[in-house]
């Protein structure tokens, strides 16, 4: 885990806090249950006056446009888009994803 130590002093509303925290836990879960990594990151940087959150795994990857049954990837989309943030996954089969959340 990596936390830039600028992060302690931005000014994030309560609702923007929750939903950020609440992706990355979403994030992190899916990696766990679903990806068969052996390597699991989370950075929070900061730059630029922007955050930038990443979590990236090395696990068996997915097809980011096929979301099967489930709204975890969706519910991930709607907070980041309340909180006002940019919300990318890249991933590919056998290789990995990398999820990124980042202020505008």
């Amino acid at each position: 885990m990596q936390v830039d130590e600028a992060i302690h002093a931005m000014k994030l509303g309560m609702d923007v806090r929750r939903n950020i925290f609440l992706i990355a836990k979403e994030s992190v879960n899916n990696a766990i249950k679903h990806s068969g990594c052996t390597h699991l990151s989370v950075a929070f940087v900061f730059y630029h006056k922007q955050l930038e959150v990443k979590i990236t795994d090395n696990g068996c990857g997915f097809d980011p446009a096929k979301r099967g049954h489930r709204n975890g990837v969706t519910n991930m989309e709607r907070r980041a888009k309340q909180a006002g943030m940019d919300f990318i996954i890249q991933s590919e089969k056998n290789s990995g994803a990398t999820i990124t959340l980042k202020t505008k």
